[in-house]
């Protein structure tokens, strides 16, 4: 009953925001299919106080033959217009991202949309009215089988058979399909934002995933089952050999939980395909059904992270704690712990319901978490579990898809960390290397530039020195005292000077000591220069002067030929 208020609540609050949201303004396309998925839902909600009434009378129908009909002629209806649905809705998202002008400008129009939904509930209708032809009460008329009795098992299969391939195969290529272009053309568009390119493409990867884990078993199973028992009606089986395997391990729940035990890389091998059409099934539905798995409880445990470092902060700030960033470390010890009580809470259980001692249901849950599936401990298997104990069997799936949630969370945590760890060695290993680089470079430098600084040019008359690199400190008091003994030839070394080329034809100053000019105290290595006729004017005549001093602009020599200076090299 509570599944059933659940369903009830969920439906009807969709639909009133869907009908909210149209007062508002006009319906669109996608609201409109929203809206029919709603409706095809409340169809079998409606029928579900009489199933769950059926069940609690230990599989006693009370309500007569016809109601058994359109209980589950209903149940097969809203199965088969949920897929229509879904169907739709997935071509209208890929119209969307594939071609947005199109769906902006002629996609918008409600009347296609109201096309659309008629002629999937047509079809729909179409697909399932034959199922109403088929009686669904055992002779004795105790029982509302899902199926038919034996007396039209023949046809019921074949029924069923193109009612997969109609209603349910073709649908999910159209899926797949939709939803693998959409990440194709989401992973080629550079445009995108990173992070909205990723959240697009998790959520295609879940919507296949959960339409698969939806769909494809019960499917798959219930054409198995059914072969099975034309078989065993036709002699191929005896009963002694298979009635129990056909009528408990193949029923919605015991194909469920194998299923389960598939596509989460467990396989107890408690139950395995026994012909060779179901090997063939098993292998497409593996090799589909595991990667989408792997895909949606890594993006499971990356969401529970989320809300874990978000609680963890939170609870940091109430008790006050100067520091509320979450580290890695805390991240991982509460990881850890889940896990440890994710154990611990499965083995308690375990060994209420299947009788084990705390240790070997704490081993059990270990290794189905873990995805070893030894099948030395399997649950589910004890007085027909799968079919008397629905609480018990539910906790059982709930809990394997929870726990491998969890786990995942937290190896998302600890291959995150080992990653971390390894770029911060990279990173430092870079920087040590560009260190080194940078340290060998300067060593080459330095040498050099003393062997450079080894050469000195003497300063003789009329000749002038340029500045390339400055000298170590023994080198340019050497050159210091040079200078001093050669001051009475030149007074000054200048760092400026303004010349007149060969060609002008001036006469050169007869005496060295008409030049002056002002210095920088910091002696340089240069190249000779000879320069041929040098004019130079200083308000002092000392030797060393501040090196804000100016050459006079009013020497005849500079003025003709302001315009020519040395040039450095």
């Amino acid at each position: 009953m509570s599944g059933k208020t659940v369903d009830q609540l969920g439906n009807g609050l969709g639909l009133c925001n869907l009908c909210a949201k149209a007062r508002r303004r006009s319906w669109s396309p996608l609201g409109l299919l929203l809206c029919n998925l709603g409706v095809a839902d409340l169809l079998y909600v409606v029928t579900l106080p009489f199933l769950v009434a059926y069940y609690l009378q230990g599989r006693t129908w009370l309500f007569g033959r016809g109601m058994c009909r359109l209980t589950r002629g209903l149940f097969h209806l809203n199965l088969y217009a949920s897929i229509g649905f879904l169907t739709c809705i997935s071509i209208q998202r890929y119209r969307g991202i594939v071609y947005p002008l199109k769906v902006r400008g002629r996609g918008q129009a409600l009347g296609p949309s109201l096309f659309l939904c008629a002629v999937v509930w047509g079809w729909v209708i179409l697909q399932v009215s034959p199922d109403f032809a088929f009686s669904k009460m055992d002779p004795n008329g105790t029982r509302c089988h899902d199926t038919t009795g034996n007396e039209n098992l023949g046809r019921y299969q074949l029924y069923i058979l193109a009612i997969t391939v109609t209603g349910f195969v073709i649908p999910f290529l159209i899926i797949l399909g939709c939803y693998c272009h959409v990440v194709v053309v989401l992973c080629r568009n550079g445009n995108i934002d990173p992070s909205i390119r990723r959240k697009c493409i998790k959520l295609a990867v879940l919507v296949m995933v959960l339409f698969s884990v939806c769909f494809l078993p019960y499917h798959i199973f219930r054409n198995l089952n059914l072969l099975y028992r034309t078989w065993q009606h036709q002699g191929f089986c005896s009963p002694s050999s298979g009635s129990v395997y056909v009528s408990y391990q193949w029923k919605f729940a015991g194909s469920f939980y194998f299923a389960i035990t598939v596509i989460t890389t467990i396989g107890y091998g408690h139950a395995a395909p026994g012909t060779d059409a179901g090997k063939v099934f098993c292998m497409f539905y593996a090799i589909l059904g595991i990667p989408l798995t792997l895909v949606m409880f890594q993006s499971l445990g990356e969401r529970m992270n989320t809300v874990v470092r978000l609680l963890l902060k939170k609870i940091k700030k109430c008790l006050g704690m100067k520091t509320t960033k979450v580290s890695m470390e805390n991240m991982v010890l509460v990881g850890f712990l889940s896990c440890m009580g994710t154990l611990c809470i499965g083995a308690a259980a375990f060994s209420y319901f299947e009788g084990w001692t705390f240790f070997h249901a704490y081993y059990y849950c270990f290794i189905t978490l873990t995805t070893i599936g030894f099948g030395d401990f399997v649950a589910l298997q004890k007085n027909e579990a799968l079919q008397k104990k629905p609480p018990y069997v539910a906790f059982s799936f709930m809990y394997i898809l929870v726990g491998l949630t969890v786990i995942g969370a937290f190896l998302n945590l600890v291959v995150l960390r080992f990653l971390t760890m390894n770029s911060e060695d990279e990173r430092r290993d870079a920087e040590e290397r560009a260190s080194l680089r940078r340290a060998r470079n300067n060593v080459h430098l330095k040498e050099d530039s003393k062997s450079r600084n080894a050469i000195f040019l003497p300063i003789e008359d009329r000749t002038s020195q340029m500045n390339l690199i400055p000298l170590i400190q023994e080198d340019t008091d050497r050159q210091r005292r040079q200078s001093s003994n050669s001051a009475t030839r030149v007074p000054s070394f200048c760092t400026c000077l303004c010349y007149r080329p060969r060609l002008c034809g001036s006469p050169a100053p007869s005496h060295p000591e008409t030049l002056s000019c002002h210095t920088n105290p910091v002696y340089y290595n240069s190249i000779s220069y000879k320069i041929d006729e040098v004019s130079l004017s200083t308000r002092d005549q000392t030797g060393f002067s501040s090196p804000g001093s100016t050459l006079s602009s009013n020497s005849p020599s500079c003025r003709g030929h302001s315009h020519l200076r040395r040039k450095s090299i």
